[in-house]
Formats: structure tokens, sequence, C-alpha cells
């Protein structure tokens, strides 16, 4: 699955996430792709589901017959029971000509409890080879019992996306550093001080964001679902800023080769030391220490 749409906190996540489920053929019959606007989330969802229905099938699919989309209607802009109950006819139907049928229901916090109890009946049983994709901004106002079913992957605004090129905003300082004969250890210090720094308060910033919509629908958790979504938010945060440190080290790695004397083996092993050093959790401050002196 292409990944230059979805770029941003977790999303790259979620499509390496994806792409896995595909491979090992272990896709969930229920999926919840959450997250607000500019997410991409149903693009991806499109793209996720024609990629799910052309698994195991001889002759490429074009017209993707068996991927149906359910928007919300009226001026009431409700999921009405009816559209449910034809999602549920459709998908005891067999397919044209993909594995399964796939059925994405756009800002499906938006049904009427007729409809989510509707639904809930071919959630408990799906038909076999059934793909049910929901989108929404709101997943706590899902029903609870179709919410707890569901395989949840959030997905962040694309105005985040990729913050670590945000860091080039330190690649003059580290490059005037670098051209140094023999920078002092002061110096190198200093600037890893201040690296440090930014990169505590962007850890503190995903916090924020990636708990932002969550107090209102964890009040109705029990503590058990409440301490597994706290542990998995904690995961999520931990995951996209060791993304982000790594593309770090690896803009200090290429300012490195711009010297004509470098040594690119030295430099390699100097990079997976470093990465090394940050997975077994040592202070951010003393890798990036140890890797500017080492290619200093």
């Amino acid at each position: 699955m292409p990944t230059r749409l979805y770029r941003g906190i977790m999303n790259d996540l979620n499509v390496s996430y994806l792409k896995k489920r595909l491979e090992t053929n272990t896709v969930p019959h229920l999926m919840l792709f959450a997250g607000g606007e500019n997410t991409h989330k149903k693009e991806c969802a499109v793209d996720f589901a024609k990629k799910w229905m052309s698994c195991s099938v001889t002759k490429p699919i074009t017209a993707f017959a068996d991927l149906h989309m359910f928007v919300t209607e009226g001026k009431s802009g409700m999921h009405s029971r009816e559209s449910i109950q034809e999602l549920i006819h459709i998908a005891h139907l067999a397919p044209y000509e993909a594995v399964g049928r796939a059925f994405i229901i756009d800002n499906a916090e938006r049904m009427l409890p007729t409809s989510a109890n509707a639904l809930l009946k071919i959630v408990e049983e799906p038909p076999p080879n059934t793909l049910i994709i929901l989108l929404s901004s709101e997943p706590g106002k899902l029903m609870p019992t179709i919410r707890s079913r569901c395989q949840i992957l959030r997905f962040t605004p694309l105005q985040q996306e990729d913050e670590a090129k945000k860091n080039n905003l330190y690649t003059p300082i580290l490059r005037t550093l670098m051209q140094q004969e023999k920078p002092s250890f002061v110096d190198i210090s200093a600037v890893c001080v201040d690296i440090n720094k930014y990169f505590e308060d962007r850890r503190k910033r995903l916090e924020k964001e990636l708990t932002a919509h969550t107090p209102s629908a964890l009040k109705a958790m029990s503590a058990q679902a409440r301490e597994k979504i706290d542990s998995e938010l904690e995961g999520a945060v931990t995951a996209q800023w060791m993304h982000e440190v790594e593309a770090l080290l690896m803009e200090i790695a290429e300012l490195s080769k711009e010297h004509e004397s470098v040594d690119l083996h030295s430099v390699d092993t100097a990079l997976r030391f470093a990465k090394l050093s940050l997975e077994r959790w040592v202070p951010l401050k003393h890798v990036l220490e140890t890797l500017l002196l080492k290619l200093g």
C-alpha cells in the first residue's frame, strides 16, 4: 500500500500493520479507522479494501463492484436502519469477482440506535469473506458493543505529517558544527541540550494530540479497558517519537558524509550504535553526544 497520502502520527504504523495483515491473511472482519478531518482515513480504507479484495484472485479486478460505500442520508445526516439492512442483504450475496465483499461506513458514529443494533447482528455473525470498515471522527459515540469488537486504527491530520522533517531547523547548526575540524565537547553538548529539549516538548505534544478526543469515551469504560487504551496510546506516542528521533540520527549521519575523507563504514557503525542505544533507552542527549563525537 502506498504511504504518501497517509503520513502522520501513527499513520505509517497503520499502513505497516495493514500490509502485515494482508501478507499473513489475518485481516479482521471488523475495523475502525478513527480520526478527524484531513487524515485521509477514507482513502486508506478504500485502498486497503481493494487490496484485500484482490488477494488470491487470478484476474485483475478493475470495477470493484464488491466494494460498497455507505454514507449518511437525508436532512438528519444519519445512517438509516434500511441502509444497514441493505448492507446485511448484500453481505449474504456471493461476490461478483473478488474474494469477498467489503463495506465502508463513513461517519459511522451517526447511526440511529436501530441501525446500530442491526449492524451488531452481522458483526456478531459475519458471513464468510466479509470486511467491514467503520470510519469515525468521534469513535466514542459508537455503540460500545460494536466498538469493542473493532480493530481500531487511529489516524492523524496531515498538517502534523512527518514532523521529523521539521527538525531540519537543526540542519544548519549541525552542519556548521560538523564542518569544524574537531568540534569541542562544550559545543556538541550545547547543541544536544537544545535538541533534547525540543524532543521532550515534542513528546508532550504527541501525547496531547493523541489523547485530545478520548476523555469522554474513557469515562464510560471499565478500569481495565481504560488501562488498555492508555497503554496503547503510550505505545503509539513512543513509536512515533522514536521514528522522529531516528530520522534526526540519519540526518546527522548524512551530514557527516558530506566530508570527502569520511569513512562510510564508520558512519554506518556509529549510526547503528546510536539506534541501538536509543532502543535501550539511553537518554537522547547522551545518544546525540556520542554520535556527534564519533562522527566529528
